[in-house]
């Protein structure tokens, strides 16, 4: 009987040790279970990070909402870094993130970024942000024109940008990825422009919406003699086996040129190439 007292007052030491221990580290309530899960990357330290500072979320305080949240070494070898992103108010998405590093027991803000964009994605140690494109046709919450991405690097002191690297869909302008032919579709055609240099021949085509095409070539350009008058650097680019379709109008891009025709009667099949080196009617 002593024996069995014994082990029984030993057990039930033991049970409030336990109890004691659990209440002075905050695991016994839910306020020490939510403390703990904000110590470590989550959407709950990113919950806390965002109640802790009113004015970070861009559509504070009516809306506060999370977007996604990334972990990992973004600033550097063995650095503990959170990336959090805010859900937008309006046309769905997110809009601009922030990145923190624990240090001290604490969350510190590092950078923050404010940006409408589709997504953040983690791709090792980089943030990838892709936007939706939108269209001067578009409206302002409907993005049709595709999705450009780039990735985000910390350089040791602050993020830094890459490339953006373009996914267009059906751009009504577009250049050929050479930059030597730009073309512009519409309802009512497309046309094509190609130069070689800044004072090479130029060539440009033409197809209306009746099937009917019309070329140029001027072997050296001048103010009386041309084959168009505006040259525009910046289009994005249609990449090599790519289509752009705009109403009737069909132009697909290859190494030889871009071919643009007509998919419809009156007409069907009549369209022209244009290249560097030529601008030529192709047809049925």
């Amino acid at each position: 009987m002593l024996i069995r007292q014994i082990s029984t007052g030993r057990a039930q030491l033991v049970a409030l040790g336990l109890v004691l221990m659990s209440l002075a580290l905050g695991l016994g309530s839910p306020q020490g279970s939510a403390a703990g899960a904000a110590r470590e990357c989550s959407r709950a330290a990113a919950r806390a990070v965002i109640d802790e500072r009113p004015g970070l979320h861009p559509f504070a305080p009516s809306f506060t909402a999370l977007g996604p949240v990334l972990c990992g070494s973004f600033l550097g070898k063995g650095s503990n870094a959170m990336v959090v992103s805010f859900k937008s108010a309006t046309c769905g998405g997110t809009f601009g993130w922030a990145v923190f590093r624990r240090h001290a027991g604490r969350w510190n803000l590092v950078w923050r970024y404010g940006n409408g964009q589709q997504s953040i994605a983690k791709v090792g140690v980089e943030i990838k942000e892709t936007l939706k494109i939108l269209r001067p046709t578009d409206p302002r919450c409907v993005p049709t024109g595709g999705t450009k991405s780039r990735l985000w690097r910390w350089n040791g002191n602050r993020f830094v940008a890459g490339a953006w690297e373009a996914h267009y869909l059906n751009p009504e302008q577009f250049s050929s990825p050479s930059r030597q032919v730009q073309c512009e579709i519409d309802d009512a055609g497309a046309s094509c422009n190609s130069r070689a240099g800044d004072s090479g021949p130029e060539h440009s085509a033409h197809l209306d919406r009746n099937g009917v095409v019309s070329t140029c070539s001027v072997s050296v350009p001048s103010l009386r003699e041309n084959c168009f008058v505006q040259w525009s650097p910046d289009l994005p680019i249609l990449p090599y086996g790519q289509s752009s379709e705009v109403g009737d109008f069909r132009c697909t891009s290859a190494v030889d040129g871009v071919t643009c025709v007509k998919r419809s009667a009156p007409g069907a099949g009549s369209g022209f190439r244009v290249s560097e080196d030529e601008a030529v009617e192709v047809g049925p």
